[in-house]
């Protein structure tokens, strides 16, 4: 099944679910499809060949034998809500939590061999540094990220010809993209090596740092398998408001790194 997360209309993601299951199988039929998520086959092809409102009830009914996962249901049904729910105040409230979505889930794949954003882990540092607090002196820098002069020059070049950054007329300069994400579906080299470098400043901060500049928690809980990946979601959605409530744009004085991990304790290699 496609990643509903990607999908701005309900019935373009249902589409797109008959239609890989076709491929899959030429004679699965739209009939088929219909029995197999709960709802009669004129009502389907009225639903995909109109703008024909749906209820919630039966919204619900369609994700449960598309087996959609807690989080993946909540965004269907929210997709729906967005474009039939009775009320405008609904509607409204659909579509805010949909912006937000599309909003804060700005993804960039990075390529391993791309040598791009994560290749150097101080790189995201130095945006922060460079676009949300007066200029500071490049010493300062320098000391703040462990680099040299010839690591700072190459990357503020290189955030620079990536246009990550731009100037600005006061002198300073800007970010292009106000939110800069990254996720893979497959193992990443360059995502491993960048989260152990931040995990190694975090030690770095454990034993340097005075605890008024730090706040560690860890907490050891037991979930099911089947729960991981709407965890997973919870904690991004938790990232997205932290950063929201909390990044300052303009009168920021100093740069910390927010980082949450969530692991198996077994250590069980994969």
């Amino acid at each position: 099944m496609s990643n509903i997360f990607s999908f701005r209309s309900f019935r373009e993601f249902l589409r797109n679910c008959f239609e890989i299951r076709q491929q899959k199988n030429a004679a699965y039929s739209l009939r088929q499809f219909a029995k197999d998520i709960g709802v009669s086959h004129n009502r389907l092809s009225e639903i995909l060949s109109s703008d024909s409102a749906i209820s919630l009830s039966l919204a619900a009914k369609m994700a449960g034998g598309l087996k959609l996962k807690t989080n993946e249901r909540d965004f269907f049904l929210d997709l729906v809500r967005a474009e039939c729910a009775r009320t405008l105040g609904a509607k409204n409230d659909a579509a805010l939590r949909l912006k937000e979505h599309f909003g804060g889930r700005a993804f960039k794949v990075e390529n391993e061999q791309d040598g791009g954003l994560l290749s150097k882990w101080y790189y995201l540092g130095l945006v922060e540094l460079l676009t949300k607090m007066p200029p500071a002196p490049d010493d300062e820098i320098k000391r703040i990220l462990g680099i040299d002069s010839n690591e700072l020059t190459e990357a503020k070049a290189f955030l620079l010809g990536q246009k990550v950054i731009a100037a600005n007329a006061a002198g300073g300069n800007k970010k292009n993209s106000p939110y800069l994400k990254f996720e893979s579906a497959v193992p990443s080299r360059l995502i491993r090596n960048f989260h152990f470098n931040v995990l190694k400043k975090a030690q770095t901060a454990i034993e340097e740092q005075k605890i008024s500049d730090r706040k560690y928690l860890s907490s050891f809980v037991g979930l099911r398998k089947e729960t991981l990946e709407e965890a997973r979601k919870e904690l991004e959605i938790f990232n997205q408001k932290f950063l929201k409530k909390f990044a300052s744009e303009k009168a920021a004085d100093s740069v910390y790194c927010f980082s949450m991990q969530l692991f198996r304790f077994d250590q069980e290699k994969t």
